[in-house]
This record gives C-alpha cells, structure tokens and sequence, in this order.
C-alpha cells in the first residue's frame, strides 16, 4: 500500500449530523490528494470511527490513482 498520512480532515454538519467529512491525503511523502466523502444516509458517519474515514479515503485515493494510472504521467 502506498505510505501516507492524513494532512487534513475537515467535517461538514447538516443540522447536528455530519453530512460531508473531506480528507486530504499526503501520499508518499509529495503528493497530495482531496477526496470527499458524502453520508450515505441520515446518521452514516455518526457511528463511523475515525479509522474507518481514513480506511475510505485511502480506498479512495488509491482506486483514482489506478484509474488515472498516475504512475505514467
């Protein structure tokens, strides 16, 4: 798996519930990446820990990396 660290988590509340968590992502050390992350549903992320956004996010970044396969640009 690619080494990273989280750079940035900023949540996003719609009424008292988290609507929209997005996490930026330092990815080997240089680049950075944004993901965004939506609720599923009323309450999605209340039970969600913070590892399990991390688990998402890097998921994330890591199915778009190898869509644009980034390694080649």
């Amino acid at each position: 798996m690619y080494g990273h660290r989280i750079v940035n988590l900023n949540v996003s509340y719609d009424r008292h519930l988290i609507d929209k968590v997005v996490v930026q992502l330092e990815l080997n050390g240089e680049a950075t990446f944004e993901c965004v992350l939506y609720s599923e549903g009323e309450g999605d992320f209340r039970s969600m820990s913070l590892e399990e956004m991390e688990r998402r996010a890097i998921l994330y970044a890591v199915d778009s990396i190898k869509s644009f396969n980034i390694n080649k640009i």
